[in-house]
């Protein structure tokens, strides 16, 4: 067979072999990004147990001090440990977690850069100026999101307004569907790039979608569509944020 004839054969061969090393290398980041939120994670909760267990046990010796002094009727002494005491046990746990800012875990499984349905990008550290961050996580082929969507989009204005952001994390098929249904639905709100939602949706995903994840500035969750096994749905965490907010 002339080498001619073999040529668009031996194209799509090597434009499938580009597809799955692309495919894989997408596979690979996002798995990277995904161990990256649960060691982060996993740091911060070894830096608790070690910050809690540090504290104890000055706290006990601060006690067994003020005791003491009491004891030996030092009443200066003794108020002033007890001071000492109370101001402990009023204050949060220092130094503070490992976090750059606020929604830093967030903000690292985003990337640098987050994107509008314009396709624009703008720097996802903007997110660390919002007293809260709803992640959405929703897809253009799944109906109940298709409803929910709208819904969003109208109360946006008022959250917006209270000093709230919204990420779109997306399931879709792919990254053209991710921008069309942004476009379709007119998401006033910036996504995670479609490469990074799976680092998002690893961390703050539940079982189905449409789903709603409200976080507080240092990175916990505030409400969230999914109680346990319960699916409470979208809109719950938004009422929730709204009575809190007291926005109507």
């Amino acid at each position: 067979m002339p080498i001619t004839r073999c040529l668009p054969t031996l194209l799509l061969t090597a434009l499938a072999a580009v597809a799955l090393a692309a495919e894989g290398d997408d596979q690979r980041l996002a798995k990277a990004r995904e161990e990256y939120a649960k060691d982060l994670d996993q740091a911060n909760q070894a830096y608790q147990k070690i910050a809690e267990k540090a504290r104890a046990k000055l706290v006990k010796t601060l006690e067994s001090a003020a005791v003491a002094a009491e004891k030996r009727k030092d009443d200066a002494g003794a108020l002033a440990l007890r001071s000492e005491l109370t101001e402990l046990n009023d204050q949060p746990l220092f130094p503070a977690p490992p976090r750059a800012a606020a929604f830093a875990d967030l903000i690292a499984a985003i990337g640098p850069k987050s994107v509008g349905a314009d396709r624009k990008t703008a720097n996802a550290s903007e997110l660390a100026k919002a007293e809260y961050v709803v992640i959405y996580m929703s897809a253009h082929w799944c109906p109940p999101c298709r409803a929910f969507t709208p819904e969003l989009v109208k109360q946006y204005p008022s959250l917006k307004a209270a000093n709230v952001e919204v990420v779109f994390a997306s399931r879709d098929k792919g990254e053209e569907e991710m921008y069309g249904y942004m476009k379709e639905a007119a998401m006033p709100w910036r996504a995670a790039p479609f490469v990074s939602a799976n680092a998002v949706l690893a961390r703050y995903g539940g079982k189905g979608i449409p789903n709603v994840v409200v976080l507080n500035r240092d990175g916990t969750v505030f409400s969230k569509s999914y109680d346990g096994e319960t699916y409470q749905g979208p809109q719950k965490p938004i009422d929730d944020l709204k009575a809190k907010l007291k926005i109507k």
